[in-house]
């Protein structure tokens, strides 16, 4: 199995229905975790553990509106999901400015020269998506005719496509 679609299923549900670009949501997934088996990681600067594959504050997710218990946080479908909720918040916040979206991810807010080395991070991990994650995306927002597709295809694959056109990495 593709390192990468480990947690595709959960990313992919979770862009279509929060409408943020699948390729954001698996270059924070990569940067956070690596795609490796969910953690709870302790944030000295926030004083307190983020969750999962994402690495979702609980304080963040619960602002969002989750009521389950923090560890719930560590399952994937769950923890991409609030991730995701977050981008999403960002994104109403900064629009589809992709530097200022990632750094307050990881700083809680847009600061791109303080967050240069985490949007360097997330940028990474996007060079070594699989050349056919745009099928994917385009896959996820086929059953939405409207926003998702215009989305996908006009923030997510187009900064994929032009920052990092004709890289493939595929690791099982």
């Amino acid at each position: 199995m593709d390192w990468v679609l480990i947690y595709t299923d959960a990313a992919r549900n979770a862009a279509q229905t929060l409408q943020v670009p699948l390729q954001w949501v698996l270059g924070v997934i990569g940067a956070e975790s690596s795609f490796q088996a969910p953690a709870q990681t302790w944030e000295p600067a926030a004083a307190e553990y983020s969750y999962g594959p994402m690495q979702v504050l609980g304080s963040t997710a619960r602002g969002l509106g989750f009521q389950g218990a923090l560890g719930d946080l560590m399952a994937p479908e769950t923890g991409i999901y609030w991730g995701t909720a977050y981008l999403r918040q960002l994104i109403d916040r900064y629009g589809f400015d992709f530097d200022s979206v990632i750094s307050a991810y990881n700083r809680g807010h847009a600061d791109k020269v303080a967050g240069a080395g985490y949007i360097a991070r997330v940028t990474a991990w996007l060079g070594q998506l699989p050349a056919d994650l745009a099928a994917l995306a385009a896959d996820a927002s086929s059953n939405d005719s409207g926003a998702a597709l215009a989305l996908l295809a006009g923030a997510g694959v187009l900064y994929f496509s032009t920052r990092q056109k004709g890289r493939r990495y595929v690791r099982s």
